[in-house]
């Protein structure tokens, strides 16, 4: 597309700091790995980067540098909320779905315990009373379900949830 100079393919969260620093250094953009981009007209892919194996690795988001209000909407109960993500990819291979092909059929999750203290860090620092779960599939280890279930009933927040 004529308006699209750079993509991040997969994950950005390390890709995309490395594509910023590029910038930032006026580094040749063929030293990215996990971008394709345009150099004299031609689309370059560059090498890919594998999947972030430790989703717990990842730091919370620096929600303080956005202005949460304008990000958060009104959920169906009037209340402030904002998508979170517990997990990502798939390990089934349904034939209506392209999560396989982007996740190679790998799902990471987040403990429980870091999935909680996000949750009340936003609650207590933003006001959000309500969480929609965007994962690609939250329901693959139900062991866990039950343990995020517990931690919430545990920490008593007062929150709705939904995916």
């Amino acid at each position: 597309h004529p308006l699209v100079d750079v993509v991040v393919i997969n994950e950005g969260d390390l890709v995309f700091f490395e594509l910023v620093k590029a910038f930032a250094e006026n580094k040749n953009l063929s030293e990215v790995n996990g971008i394709g981009y345009k150099n004299n007209g031609k689309t370059r892919i560059n090498k890919s980067v594998s999947l972030i194996d430790n989703l717990n690795f990842l730091p919370l988001f620096p929600y303080h540098l956005i202005d949460i209000p304008k990000y958060s909407s009104l959920s169906v109960n009037n209340l402030p909320s904002l998508d979170i993500l517990t997990s990502r990819g798939c390990p089934y291979n349904c034939g209506f779905c392209s999560t396989p092909i982007t996740s190679k059929r790998l799902w990471r999750a987040i403990t429980v315990e870091k999935i909680i203290e996000n949750i009340v860090f936003l609650k207590e620092k933003y006001g959000i009373a309500t969480f929609y779960l965007v994962d690609d599939n939250f329901m693959v280890d139900l062991k866990r379900v039950e343990q995020f279930l517990d931690a919430l009933k545990e920490a008593n927040l007062k929150i709705y949830w939904g995916t």
